[in-house]
Formats: structure tokens, sequence, C-alpha cells
């Protein structure tokens, strides 16, 4: 069996590729810094830019948080590094039949609401579609 994009991961493989990364396993350290370095501004803002495949942003009460996210009508992902705090969060999920809508049940929007609640260790807040 194979994923979107001909990708089947797991929670432990994407941590592992992370370190690995981080530690320059994968790419020499000058890649690894071109790879997460904002490029190209995705607003009016100037808050999120984009680098090589990820987006780089600072959260004003989290700091620099480097993500990448993806979906099609069955799974979503986000990949979340907090990178000043050192914390990596990964969310994966799968949309079964009568859950909500493809739209709604967004792995981007649940990713940052799940890594929220589990920073700010306040478990009273949820994604919107869960009201």
């Amino acid at each position: 069996m194979l994923g979107f994009g001909g990708v089947l991961t797991t929670v432990t493989d994407l941590h592992r590729w992370h370190i690995a990364l981080k530690q320059n396993r994968v790419l020499s350290a000058e890649s690894v810094d071109k790879l997460f370095t904002p490029y190209v501004d995705e607003g009016d803002d100037g808050k999120s830019y984009y680098g090589y495949g990820w987006v780089i942003a600072d959260e004003p009460e989290f700091g620099k948080v480097i993500w990448h996210d993806g979906a099609n009508d069955s799974h979503n992902a986000v990949f979340l590094d907090y990178a000043d705090r050192q914390i990596m969060i990964v969310v994966l999920s799968n949309r079964i039949d009568g859950a909500p809508d493809a739209e709604i049940f967004y792995g981007t929007d649940t990713g940052f609401s799940l890594s929220r609640t589990i920073l700010t260790d306040e478990f009273s807040e949820y994604p919107d579609y869960l009201d």
C-alpha cells in the first residue's frame, strides 16, 4: 500500500526524519539552512513566508514555527516544528464516512488547534467543527 504521492509513513518515521534533518544527516548544514529560510512572503502581514517546501512563520505566543501540510479527500497531515521551543507536533488524520465535510475537517486547522492546546496545556479549546 502506498499513501498519497507514493509515500506511506508514521509519526515515528516523521520524527526520525526531523531528527535526521536537524542533525544534518540527510543534507548539509548549509542546505538545511536554505530549506528553512523564509523566501516568499505568503501574505500582506509579513508574518508567514514560504521556504523550500516549508512555511516559516513567527507566532507571537510560541515563536518560530516551521510547518508543512498535505491532504486529499480521505487523509490529512500537518507537521509543525516549534523551533524556538524545540517541540515537534505531527497530526495525521483519516476521514471516515459520516465525518465532517473534507473542507472543514482539514489537517492544518486541526493541527494548529491541537498544537496550541498542547503548548498552552489548555484542553478546553477545540477546533470549531467539534462544537
